[in-house]
């Protein structure tokens, strides 16, 4: 699991990731590359990282820059940041959003060599940058973290992002690296604002929201804090959990089970103020008309208990593919799931 997250950290990867993976011996051609970036790749990381410290009024980090980077590595580093923008884009249109999360995947494994990540994981740069972002020296804690805050607000992020594309379209790294450090800033404030369980939420709802085809929730979001959101993933959690780990055919009765041993003292944990809020959101309404009725209604509860006792096999399967997701801290591909789950259920009326 440590591995996997590690791999998932969408910004400087400074963690040192065990992996088999190696870049490929040749730098890119020059064709391959962003004219802007091509003609000489270090000179380019160097101004990029030099306007990132600066942001944060720090001296100009000479470690990372000329211990750590040789024209190959910044090269690939510098193309990962361009590419990362092409895939936000593509997410926010959403073009086959969960196959372009695992390219994300795939990019963060080809960005750095095993010596660069563990040369800028050694440097007082790194400790210093660290420090000006109130963060700590933790590479799980940022790979869950920046992982989280991706799935959460990657509408938002690619807005942050227009400012470093601006830069590296006009040649200016520095002024590219200065917009990187202000969105590395923002990132952090947010999640210490919101907290780790609200950014997983956040992502399961956009999922959902992405399963039955409605504009990203809005307004209901504010219903939820840390701790109600924690509640939440729990009931929505352990429900899937009881339900995958059973045998298909006591799907409902595994499901009542839970209910009744933990469902129900986690549900009453939520204030019926958010529920409340919940019913009365622009979001929630969407929704019902998307669906053709309120999923918060008696009726819907109704129409799913006979839904899931009429399908037992594919509920089962639904949980344990739900669960996977929830495995791999995927949150966004848990609630695109649910989606497909409620819009069935919708259907079925």
């Amino acid at each position: 699991m440590k591995l996997t997250l590690c791999l998932l950290a969408l910004f400087l990867v400074f963690a040192s990731c065990e992996t088999s993976f190696r870049l490929p011996e040749a730098p890119p051609k020059p064709s391959e590359l962003p004219e802007s970036i091509s003609e000489d790749p270090h000179q380019a990381v160097a101004q990029f990282f030099e306007g990132l410290f600066a942001h944060f009024g720090l001296d100009q980090p000479k470690q990372i820059i000329y211990e750590c980077f040789n024209q190959k590595s910044a090269a690939l580093y510098l193309i990962s940041l361009v590419e990362f923008n092409k895939i936000l884009i593509d997410a926010v249109a959403r073009d086959s959003f969960h196959f372009h999360i695992d390219v994300i995947k795939a990019y963060i494994l080809a960005i750095f060599e095993h010596p660069v990540s563990d040369c800028i994981t050694a440097t007082q740069d790194l400790s210093d940058l660290l420090e000006a972002l109130g963060v700590k020296r933790d590479p799980f804690w940022s790979a869950v973290t920046n992982w989280l805050y991706f799935q959460a607000h990657y509408a938002q992020l690619l807005d942050g992002y227009g400012p470093v594309m601006d830069g590296f379209k006009k040649g200016n790294f520095s002024a590219a690296g200065d917009a990187y450090g202000a969105l590395m800033n923002d990132t952090v404030t947010v999640v210490k604002e919101e907290g780790l369980a609200d950014l997983a939420h956040i992502g399961f709802s956009n999922g959902f929201s992405l399963g039955i085809d409605i504009d990203l929730p809005s307004d209901s979001l504010a219903a939820w804090n840390d701790t109600t959101a924690g509640y939440d993933l729990e009931l929505i959690i352990g429900g899937t959990k009881a339900v995958a780990d059973g045998k298909w055919w006591e799907s409902y009765d595994n499901l009542v089970k839970f209910w009744q041993e933990k469902g129900e003292e986690i549900f009453n944990k939520i204030p019926a103020s958010v529920w409340e809020c919940l019913a009365g959101s622009d979001d929630n309404k969407k929704v019902t008309e998307k669906l053709g009725i309120d999923v918060m209604s008696k009726e819907f509860g109704e129409l799913a208990v006979k839904w899931i006792k009429k399908h037992p096999f594919r509920y089962h399967a639904h949980a344990k593919h739900m669960l996977k997701s929830f495995a791999e801290l995927n949150f966004v591909h848990a609630g695109i799931l649910h989606g497909y789950l409620t819009r069935e259920i919708a259907k079925s009326k």
